[in-house]
């Protein structure tokens, strides 16, 4: 778990970066927090996957298209604004830090 804190916190650092880089050039940037979604790599999570305290559970996901339409809600702002940061989430998901 450590491992994915410090990855996600160094993405946010370099999302940040950039996007002030990015200012003189008039570029945007942006980074979009995503959850589990239905595609091949997450097809355990549906039938159940080992928990931390060994227990095996079905892990909430959600279909690709609502991950795809707030990729394309990002892209919608003119370049005077800027939607840095979005995360998309599961409502039932049991944590937070998820996804």
């Amino acid at each position: 778990m450590r491992l994915l804190t410090a990855n996600k916190h160094a993405i946010s650092g370099i999302t940040k970066t950039n996007a002030l880089d990015g200012r003189p050039f008039n570029i945007a940037l942006n980074h979009l927090c995503r959850c589990i979604a239905n595609v091949n790599l997450a097809t355990s999570m549906a039938t159940g996957i080992i928990q931390a305290e060994h227990s095996i559970k079905i892990e909430p996901h959600m279909d690709l298209d609502y991950m795809g339409e707030a990729f394309l809600h990002m892209g919608q702002p003119p370049l005077k604004s800027n939607i840095l940061f979005m995360s998309i989430m599961i409502t039932n998901t049991p944590f937070i830090s998820k996804g």
